[in-house]
């Protein structure tokens, strides 16, 4: 029957390639602010005949429903023999076809079955990528009186990968941020050695790396997408471990991490050492030493934060073990961390419990944490397509008081990296009004039993959201959104100290990406932010840009050029908006003030295996004579980067 299904496809048409890129709302919810490469590298082309749930997800392109489908599609009819066979996958769309197959392909075969040195030597890719970014106007920290700064005033990244397929790879690299001296070497270096699945180790990674499992409660190094338009993508599906290719210098492992798998079980255990930046401090006594915070910023440029630099030793280790209970999949994670200055250490431990169930048309999850006391912590939620048109996705969250992680990356309202007093419930949809429209849409309640940022004692949020999104084409999608969200505020006023407000934040959006040429796309954003308290209006921001792209197919040259105009004179009505960069890089900026922003970037082909990607950028304010504070400062309006990058694959 497989075969026969498979023979039938294959007539029913070709399917055009488009690059999918990342959903640029998903990408606005970043917890890492820029210049990362940990997205692109987990993007990889996949072979859906061996693929993981965990690896799928990490496309993030299939929803909670499709993903279950194709994971039942592939259990029922075996590994599938041509990528038309997604044209018979429940909740399938083309649309959704079209974004994975730039990023998946199909073999029988797994990928070390013909390994042999040979092999290695004449498969194996090589690939080399050197960029540099600079600041036109100079800086306060380079002030030829008095510089703060012991290095140049350029940002230099050098990197070099192997990889043989998907299963074996070496990767390398070296940055230093502006400011940082290489008398030393780079100031950041990081590597790593990876082998998956050969025989029954699922994977292997030495040197640096990050541990996701559950839904992000108790182990979730890295990225980690929030609330966005897309609603009813709220449960995590965790890739346990994975080598680290980022140049941010936080929120990473530095060690040995391994699984191995065993009639559906599967056992991962990781011991990571390595220095935190840190502020020390003398303790109440003035005798022993401890650490005030810890520092995630990765600037080593002056005598100051190079006082910082690997001031605090951090060891953690643990073991997640996962097993399969009927159609239940479970998880028992444990770990603890040490920190460490003489003579001061701390140590924390973690725990949970995880369960995954699939559910008719949905899925089932959870996850249960604690600091080995009895008071817990946790999420759960499901997903399910009530219809073939219509989906939704409910998430109950409680995350304890007294709960401390140790790597977090959770759904939350406050702080997901660090959850801690909040309880709080979400509900997503999403409705296939059409088949080139769709509705999506949630809400999120959230309750604080303790005082956070600009509140004091309890309070609350109230978050929503409505998209409505046509697509005329595949190529063109035009979306409005309102977003509205309320929570209570300390009165800031002298008569009114202490007293909570309402506050109110409404934004509504307009957005359209069309194809107005086969080679020219034209993407327009008007986006207008309001402020309220107690009902009554305090404060406005808007937000209109504009970006042409220009690409010839089988010609070199390509290029993308942004204007934007942007009035926030406050934060609370600031707007934020992803810009394209060179590969392997993502900007997603604030645009706080009032001016003007541009940027164009191009790329050039120098030859079949060689790349050159130049960008420049601008911001030019009108509010403003100085730009930025302390030694970031830069006298005048204006401020210019300029960022240039080869690439050489061999």
């Amino acid at each position: 029957m497989r075969r026969k299904i498979s023979l039938i496809l294959c007539f029913v048409g070709l399917c055009s390639l488009v690059f999918a890129q990342a959903n640029s709302d998903e990408m606005e919810s970043l917890n890492q602010a820029t210049d990362d490469m940990q997205f692109v590298e987990d993007v990889r082309k996949l072979n859906l005949s061996w693929a993981s749930e965990s690896e799928l997800n990490a496309l993030h392109v299939l929803t909670d429903v499709q993903l279950a489908a194709f994971i039942a599609h592939r259990e029922t009819y075996g590994k599938l023999h041509s990528l038309f066979e997604l044209q018979a996958v429940a909740h399938f769309d083309s649309v959704t076809i079209q974004q994975l197959l730039p990023w998946v392909t199909v073999d029988d075969e797994d990928e070390f079955y013909d390994f042999s040195w040979k092999r290695l030597r004449d498969e194996g890719e090589q690939q080399w990528v050197g960029r540099v970014r600079y600041v036109m106007q100079k800086e306060a920290g380079f002030s030829s009186d008095a510089p703060s700064f012991s290095g140049n005033r350029a940002a230099e990244v050098f990197r070099y990968k192997f990889n043989y397929r998907r299963n074996l790879w070496l990767q390398v690299l070296m940055e230093n941020d502006a400011g940082e001296s290489w008398k030393k070497g780079p100031d950041f270096l990081s590597a790593s050695l990876g082998i998956r699945n050969l025989g029954k180790c699922k994977q292997l990674v030495v040197g640096d790396y990050q541990v996701q499992f559950g839904q992000g409660l108790a182990c979730w190094s890295g990225m980690g997408f929030g609330k966005s338009a897309a609603s009813i993508s709220t449960r995590k599906t965790a890739v346990g471990i994975r080598s680290y290719s980022s140049v941010n210098e936080a929120n990473f492992f530095r060690g040995v991490a391994s699984t191995w798998r065993w009639k559906g079980m599967e056992l991962t255990g990781f011991v990571s050492k390595r220095n935190l930046d840190a502020r020390l401090q003398l303790d109440s006594t003035g005798l022993n030493t401890e650490w005030g915070s810890v520092l995630q910023s990765g600037y080593h440029r002056s005598i100051s934060e190079l006082a910082t630099k690997g001031t605090l030793q951090q060891i953690v280790y643990g073991g997640h073990v996962s097993v399969p209970v009927r159609k239940t999949r479970c998880g028992v994670l444990a770990m603890e961390e040490c920190k460490s200055v003489t003579p001061t250490v701390v140590r924390r431990e973690v725990c949970s419990i995880t369960a995954e169930r699939p559910w008719r048309n949905g899925v089932l999850f959870g996850e249960c944490a604690s600091n080995g006391t009895l008071e817990l912590s946790g999420v759960v939620g499901t997903t399910a397509a009530l219809h073939q048109r219509f989906s939704i996705s409910v998430v109950s969250r409680f995350y304890n008081s007294r709960f401390i992680s140790i790597a977090s990356n959770v759904l939350a309202e406050g702080n997901g990296l660090a959850p801690s007093a909040e309880r709080g419930c979400y509900l997503g949809l999403q409705w296939q009004l059409a088949k080139r429209s769709v509705v999506n849409a949630y809400y999120d309640l959230a309750f604080f039993n303790a005082s956070r940022y600009q509140i004091t004692g309890s309070s609350w949020v109230n978050d929503r959201l409505v998209q409505y999104t046509f697509s005329p084409d595949r190529k063109s999608q035009v979306y409005v959104r309102l977003k509205w969200k309320s929570t209570s505020e300390d009165a800031v006023s002298e008569t009114r100290l202490g007293q909570p407000l309402l506050k109110e934040f409404v934004q509504l959006r307009l957005n359209m990406q069309l194809a107005v040429h086969p080679e020219w796309k034209w993407h327009v954003r008007v986006e207008t932010n309001r402020l309220y308290y107690n009902h009554q209006f305090s404060d406005r921001g808007y937000l209109l840009l504009q970006d042409i792209s220009w690409k010839r197919m089988n010609f070199p040259f390509s290029f993308t050029l942004r204007y934007a105009l942007f009035d926030a004179q406050t934060w609370d009505v600031r707007s934020y908006a992803y810009e394209n960069d060179v590969q392997y890089s993502y900007s997603i900026p604030a645009y706080y003030g009032k001016g003007t922003r541009w940027y164009l970037l191009m790329k050039y082909q120098l030859g079949r295996n060689t790349d050159l990607w130049i960008r420049f950028s601008n911001w030019g304010y009108t509010d403003r004579t100085t730009i930025s504070s302390g030694v970031s400062a830069i006298e005048g309006n204006q401020k210019t980067e300029c960022t240039f990058q080869m690439r050489i694959q061999f």
